[in-house]
């Protein structure tokens, strides 16, 4: 039987035993052209898929050219209490312990979770007694420590964000916290003609003579005063019990697309960004063009996530060498202020919500056309 009490090297040789006895079901996803294994707990597999969805389809059988195998293991012990749900522990960086031949072994805080890297032989092995728990870990390693710093490499920066889509087109709502991020989106899906890009980060990498915008699965957080105050979402509200840190509830993007009824929309070109600024009381509605170069470019750098300090997604797996951002992150600036129309709004909540609900994007034309 497994135990937590093993030297880094002892722990990992149990892990790589555990994942060459298992023969559970191998199913594959794919990542700008790579392709990843994924095996093990079959609920915490299905979290994977379910929670990836088509941003990244999780399809049934192995590839033998796989980058890698990511093993999602039930060590055998009796699980310690109610699985955590705080996605902190799962996503917050932790100092490697060297585990011989190459390999680095991870403990998950405030969970009994092992993730060991094993480079040589192409394979993550992430072990513990919940399989919840080994649902979340996987899903946030995959997307963060695998994929993430696979599209980084590739180009695309990630910005503080919510974006929906249509038509092929995406309409991205860039700020701080409270900013209206969420009210935007939730509101655009209200309308029924939007689908869900991205909550808190989207990404963006000029392309095809303008801007690509790439989905990321994620959650949402949502004040409880939007939530009682909006039509579409207050008989949702009644079933959301998980609180962020902060007072604001969760909501999964899955929830998000189940109860609106809308797709996802993984990819798409940008067609739009807004800059809303909004509060409980305020002047009328004020929609203003951004023109200036540079300040579309001061508005994308005060909410880059990538390498900052608000980036909570740090790469402590260590999986890939992390590639630098500062030449992406400047043809990615160029290609907005460019290309892309941007737009600072100022309203209350309320008037906010109610004029994008019954025209959607059309608010924005008067901004837009101005000459």
């Amino acid at each position: 039987m497994f135990t937590l009490n093993h030297d880094a090297a002892q722990a990992a040789n149990t892990l790589v035993a555990l994942a060459e006895a298992d023969q559970s079901e191998t199913w594959h996803a794919e990542c700008l052209g790579q392709v990843f294994n994924i095996r093990g707990e079959p609920s915490a597999v299905d979290e994977i898929r379910t929670f990836f969805g088509p941003f990244y389809p999780v399809l049934p059988g192995g590839s033998e050219t796989a980058e890698s195998t990511v093993f999602l293991l039930q060590h055998g012990l009796p699980a310690a209490g109610q699985p955590l749900r705080d996605m902190r522990c799962y996503v917050e960086a932790a100092d490697p312990a060297p585990a011989g031949c190459g390999r680095s072994l991870f403990t998950r805080p405030g969970t009994d979770i092992l993730v060991l890297a094993d480079p040589a032989r192409k394979r993550v092995i992430v072990c513990g007694s919940h399989p919840e728990e080994l649902g979340r870990q996987g899903r946030v390693l995959i997307r963060d420590q695998l994929f993430g710093e696979i599209e980084r490499a590739a180009g695309y920066i990630a910005f503080h964000s919510s974006a929906v889509g249509a038509d092929g087109r995406a309409a991205v709502f860039i700020g701080n916290r409270g900013a209206g991020k969420t009210t935007s989106q939730l509101s655009l899906l209200a309308s029924g003609a939007f689908g869900f890009v991205g909550a808190d980060r989207v990404k963006l990498r000029p392309g095809g003579g303008g801007v690509e915008v790439l989905g990321v699965p994620s959650r949402s957080t949502v004040d409880p005063r939007a939530l009682s105050n909006d039509s579409f979402l207050r008989p949702y509200a009644a079933g959301l019990t998980e609180l962020a840190h902060g007072g604001k509830h969760i909501v999964d993007h899955r929830a998000l697309l189940d109860w609106s009824g809308r797709p996802a929309v993984p990819r798409s070109t940008l067609g739009l960004v807004a800059t809303p600024r909004l509060s409980a009381d305020g002047p009328p509605l004020t929609l203003q063009r951004v023109r200036d170069p540079a300040r579309v470019r001061a508005v994308l750098r005060a909410n880059l996530m990538d390498g900052t300090p608000d980036d909570t997604l740090v790469p402590w797996l260590g999986w890939y060498e992390r590639a630098a951002t500062e030449a992406s992150l400047e043809r990615c600036l160029d290609a907005v202020a460019r290309t892309v129309p941007v737009v600072e709004v100022r309203a209350t909540y309320t008037e906010y919500r109610r004029t994008l609900e019954r025209r959607g994007l059309a608010m924005f034309s008067p901004a837009l056309d101005e000459s």
